[in-house]
């Protein structure tokens, strides 16, 4: 995906750019990659007072969201698993709120 979106995209803009003609791309990922707001700020809440793994990577990733806008899986910087991640978005089962992603 990085190739693509680093090298090959950028250089057909170009060619095309020398015809006169623009072009505009972006990377969408699914559902599943972003996270849901309303879970992340309910269990950040409820582990606020625990000292485990789990909640230090929760607190982490509140704060790269919150601090730093990060949305999706690959821009909190570490790595949460996946049975957390699964907790924080379930596109399935995500309730839709205002500021979701």
């Amino acid at each position: 995906m990085t190739q693509i979106m680093q090298l090959e995209l950028p250089r057909v803009a170009q060619i095309l750019e020398r015809e006169g003609l623009q072009l505009n791309f972006e990377l969408v990922k699914g559902k599943e990659h972003y996270v849901c707001k309303l879970r992340l700020e309910k269990l950040w809440q409820e582990s606020i007072s625990e000292m485990t793994e789990e909640s230090r990577t929760l607190h982490h990733t509140y704060r790269k969201f919150s601090k730093e806008n990060a949305i999706d899986r690959n821009s909190f910087g570490l790595d949460i698993p996946d049975d957390l991640w699964k907790t924080l978005n379930d596109p399935l089962n995500c309730t839709p709120c205002q500021g979701h992603l």
